[in-house]
């Protein structure tokens, strides 16, 4: 029968019951014959649950499964909350919920499901489902590793949308006219359709508002299933790096992007040619480096050449300076290193 997960991607954008977030989760319990009633806090508690689902009590490093309904203890409300989990690693785990943040409806983003303090009571998994794979993730280790093999991956399968306006604001929410972030004509960003509004994910997991009168969708980005052989890799130095010629000609030295920032923002990180690319705020970016930078008309942070300021493992060695090619359609230039094994670039 259909995965707990796909259900709750049928109705993404919607308000399920009464808005609170064990409504999703007992509709979807309705759809196999059973309830799973409580609160957020309590889901998996009741009687009749061992009727049609095992209730595992949640242990650091378990192993989760797509489909898997999630009980939480949350340090902001002494009902706890509840949602389904869509594969990944905890702290940046692919998952649909309702009532998010004060939101009354259903989203599907990324997020830290361990974040201020919350923390995974236990786990009730529904025996009729079927396997089901949302994209990229089939599941995988809750221990913070990635949980599955980064170079099998195909992507999640997102909508893409382009700015039409020539400026817009995203918003909080329909009635919270708070600014999240500014964009500008030709900005591309995922999200989901709701009435007249895009529901737009943001780098951090949480999603924002844009009117639907100014974007339009990108079909050709909405399928993303890149392929690694798209582009030839040479060895430079010890370190992977992009020709700037293809083997078919193309000039790839900032004029052919592989992935667009809502791709990346989307995938959460790329796995390409051996290497891991990651992302960061560029709020978070040290104050300390003298760099004259800005953001890029396609939001990444950048200094006054164009080159994308890069942040590479500090394994590498002195190779501040450098200049690569990335698969973003821009060089990059080392500015600082970091303590992860990935490239890490900056993003609005």
């Amino acid at each position: 029968m259909t995965n707990a997960y796909q259900l709750a991607q049928s109705v993404i954008g919607q308000t399920v019951g009464s808005g609170e977030c064990v409504a999703l989760v007992d509709w979807i319990a309705m759809q196999y014959g059973h309830r799973l009633w409580g609160n957020g806090n309590q889901i998996g508690t009741d009687a009749g649950v061992g009727a049609f689902a095992d209730v595992f009590p949640y242990t650091p490093g378990m192993e989760l499964r797509v489909g898997d309904i999630l009980s939480t203890y949350e340090t902001t409300t002494p009902y706890g909350h509840t949602g389904v989990y869509g594969g990944g690693p905890i702290n940046n785990a692919l998952y649909i919920e309702q009532n998010y943040a004060g939101q009354r409806f259903v989203i599907e983003h990324r997020r830290n499901i361990l974040a201020d303090g919350a923390s995974i009571l236990r786990v009730v998994r529904i025996r009729a489902q079927d396997n089901y794979s949302p994209g990229n993730n089939a599941g995988g280790s809750s221990n913070g590793g990635s949980g599955d093999n980064p170079s099998k991956r195909s992507g999640i399968q997102r909508t893409f949308y382009e700015i039409t306006c020539d400026k817009v604001e995203g918003i909080k929410g329909i009635g919270d006219p708070t600014v999240l972030d500014t964009f500008y004509k030709c900005n591309k960003v995922t999200g989901k359709i709701n009435g007249e509004w895009l529901i737009y994910d943001k780098y951090d997991g949480s999603v924002g508002y844009i009117p639907r009168s100014c974007v339009t969708e990108k079909k050709e980005y909405s399928k993303q299933d890149k392929k690694d052989d798209k582009k030839e890799v040479e060895k430079a130095n010890g370190y992977d790096k992009f020709p700037d010629k293809t083997a078919d000609g193309l000039d790839q030295s900032g004029t052919q992007p592989i992935y667009t920032l809502a791709q990346f923002i989307s995938l959460g990180r790329i796995n390409y040619s051996g290497y891991e690319w990651t992302y960061s705020s560029g709020n978070n970016f040290p104050a300390s480096v003298n760099v004259n930078k800005s953001y890029n008309a396609y939001g990444f942070l950048s200094d006054s050449d164009g080159n994308i300021i890069l942040s590479v493992p500090s394994s590498w060695g002195d190779v501040k300076g450098r200049v690569y090619n990335t698969p973003f359609g821009f060089k990059g230039k080392v500015y600082l290193t970091n303590e992860k094994t990935s490239i890490d670039v900056y993003v609005r």
